[in-house]
C-alpha cells in the first residue's frame, strides 16, 4: 500500500457533474513506475467530488489500484492550504518568517491524517507493507500501528527536515515526531536531514538514538538515508524521440553564438529565483558585453497561483527580469528570458542538452531532480549534438549537493559568489567539463527511482528495521 496527500491522476468535476480523469506528473510517481511489487494507492483525488458521484469514481479509480480519500472545501483550505503550505513547508525550509499557524487549522490536518489512516487500515491485508510520503501525512504512521499493528510501516520525507531549533518551533512539535515514530522506517534524503531528526527527538521528546534507529514503545525505528533518483529510462525514451531530436536543432539555431545558462523551476520561494536573477545582474555589470553572448532562460513552472504570496512572486520574478533587461538589453537583444508555463518532455530534455550551464540555485531544497535530469540529458544520447557540455552550478543548500560530485557548489545567499561562480562555470575547459558530468553520470545511474524505491519496499519487509543508505 502506498499513500501521498494526491493519487497519480487529476480528478476535475464538471458543473454538470461529468467527471474526468488526468494522468498526472511528479518526482514520486516517476519514482513508482518502474517498481515491480504490485500496489493499491491511497490519496485525495485533487479536487472536491460530490457525494453523489464519489461512488461512480471510487470504481473506475479502482480498475487502476487506486483508492480514493474524498476531502471537502473546509478540509482543503485547512489541511492542505494552511497546514501543508502556510505552517510545514516555510518552516521545514528554514523560511521562519513566512510560518503561520492556527488551532483549528491543526485540528483540520490532525482530521485528515486519521481519515488516512482509518482508509489505509480499512483496505490493508494482514502483514501488508504501507508506504506513507511527505509532509501532509506525518501523523498516519503512529493512527495507522495504532489502529492495525500487524501491519509494517514505512514513512519517506521528501522535503527536507530542519534543525531543531527551527523544528522546536513548531507549535504541534511533540506530536508530528510521535507521528513519524509510529513507522518501522523512517527514510529522509540526505544523512543531514536524518541527523536533525535524531537530534529533534532528544531534544523535543528525551528520546536517545544511534546512527540508524530509535528505540520507541518497545520497537526500533530504523532511520534511513535514501536519496532518490529520477527515472532514467524515461528521459533516455524522451531522448531518443524524433521531436525531441527537432527540438535540439531548432535550440541550437535560435541560440547560436550565444552561451546559454538554464534555470528551470517551479514557482516557489524556496527555489531562489530572485537571488539568482540578482547573481545574473551582477555577472553582466562586472561586464556589460556579457549582454551580447550570454542569455539566461528561466522557465518557471506554475503553482499555487491561488495564492497571493505566489502571485507577488511571480510578479517580482517578472519585474526584475524586465529590469536588467531595461538596463543591459537593446532591441532585438533581452539577455534574460522568462517562460512561465510548462514545457513538453521534449522541450525540456533539448534545453537541457543545449545548456552551456544549468542554474540550480534553490535557498533549501529537499533534493532536486531537476539537477540529475539535466546529467543524464547532457550524457546519455550520444547521437544528439551538444554531448557532455554543460556545468551544473548547484546551490549547496540543495540535497542533490550530497549525492552530485562533479557539480560547482555556491551559496545562492551571496551575489558576489554566485555570480563569480557563474563566471568559472562559463570559462571551465572542456576536459574538466567532461570529467565532471562523467562522475554526476555514474551517480544519476546508482540513484534510479525504480532503485530506490524497491530498496525501500525491501528494507520495510525485513523482519527487524535495518537503516538505510549512509552517505
Amino acid at each position: 500500500m502506498i499513500a501521498s496527500n494526491r493519487l497519480p491522476v487529476q480528478v476535475t468535476v464538471s458543473d454538470a457533474g461529468a467527471i474526468d480523469l488526468t494522468p498526472s506528473a511528479g518526482g514520486l510517481v516517476n519514482a513508482l513506475r518502474g517498481v515491480a511489487t504490485p500496489f493499491t494507492w491511497v490519496g485525495w483525488p485533487g479536487a472536491v467530488v460530490p457525494a453523489a458521484a464519489q461512488a461512480e469514481l471510487a470504481d473506475r479509480l479502482a480498475a487502476d489500484r487506486l483508492e480514493p480519500v474524498f476531502l471537502e472545501q473546509a478540509d482543503e483550505a485547512g489541511f492542505y492550504g494552511r497546514i501543508c503550505n502556510d505552517t510545514i513547508w516555510p518552516l521545514f525550509h528554514d523560511f521562519v518568517g513566512r510560518m503561520s499557524f492556527t488551532d483549528a487549522a491543526w485540528e483540520r490536518y490532525v482530521d485528515v491524517n486519521r481519515r488516512f489512516a482509518e482508509q489505509l487500515a480499512a483496505r490493508s491485508a494482514h502483514g501488508a507493507r504501507v508506504w506513507v510520503h511527505d509532509f501532509h501525512l506525518m501523523l498516519v504512521p503512529a493512527a495507522l500501528r495504532e489502529l492495525r499493528p500487524d501491519l509494517s510501516i514505512g514513512f519517506f520525507l521528501h522535503i527536507p527536515f530542519p534543525s531543531t531549533e527551527i523544528f522546536q518551533l513548531l507549535p504541534s512539535r511533540e506530536e508530528v515526531l510521535l507521528g513519524l515514530l509510529g513507522a518501522d522506517q523512517v527514510g529522509f534524503h540526505t544523512s543531514e536531514y536524518a541527523r536533525h531528526f535524531r537530534s529533534s527527538c532528544l531534544d523535543v521528546l528525551g528520546i536517545d538514538s544511534g546512527p540508524d534507529g530509535i528505540g520507541h514503545g518497545g520497537r526500533v525505528v530504523g532511520i534511513g538515508a535514501d536519496p532518490i533518483g529520477i527515472d532514467v529510462a524515461h528521459f533516455q525514451d524522451v531522448l531518443g524521440r524524433p521531436e525531441t531530436a527537432a527540438m535540439v536543432d531548432e535550440l541550437a539555431a535560435r541560440y547560436r553564438g550565444q552561451r546559454l545558462v538554464l534555470g528551470v523551476e517551479r514557482l516557489d520561494y524556496s527555489k531562489g529565483v530572485p537571488q539568482k536573477l540578482r547573481a545574473f545582474e551582477r555577472f553582466l555589470e562586472d561586464d556589460p558585453a556579457r549582454a551580447e553572448t550570454t542569455t539566461l532562460l528561466q522557465v518557471l513552472v506554475p503553482s499555487r497561483l491561488e495564492s497571493a504570496d505566489y502571485r507577488e512572486l511571480r510578479a517580482e520574478i517578472e519585474q526584475e527580469s524586465a529590469r536588467i533587461n531595461g538596463r543591459f538589453g537593446r532591441p532585438g537583444r533581452t539577455p534574460v528570458e522568462c517562460l512561465h508555463r510548462s514545457v513538453s518532455p521534449a522541450e525540456l530534455v533539448a534545453l537541457y542538452r543545449r545548456a552551456d550551464v544549468m542554474a540550480v540555485t534553490p535557498l533549501r531544497d529537499g533534493m532536486n531532480l531537476v539537477a540529475q535530469e539535466f546529467v543524464l540529458c547532457q550524457t546519455a544520447a550520444p547521437k544528439l549534438p551538444g554531448r557532455a557540455r554543460g556545468v551544473l552550478l548547484l546551490s549547496e543548500f540543495a540535497g542533490a549537493a550530497q549525492v552530485l560530485p562533479g557539480a560547482l557548489l555556491v551559496n545562492p545567499w551571496d551575489t558576489a559568489d554566485l555570480a563569480a561562480r557563474l563566471v568559472e562555470a562559463l570559462e571551465l575547459a572542456p576536459a574538466e567539463r567532461c570529467r565532471r558530468l562523467a562522475l554526476m553520470s555514474g551517480a544519476v545511474r546508482r540513484l534510479a527511482a525504480p532503485r530506490w524505491a524497491e530498496g525501500c519496499l525491501d528494507r520495510l519487509a525485513q523482519p527487524e528495521p535495518v537503516a538505510g543508505t549512509r552517505l
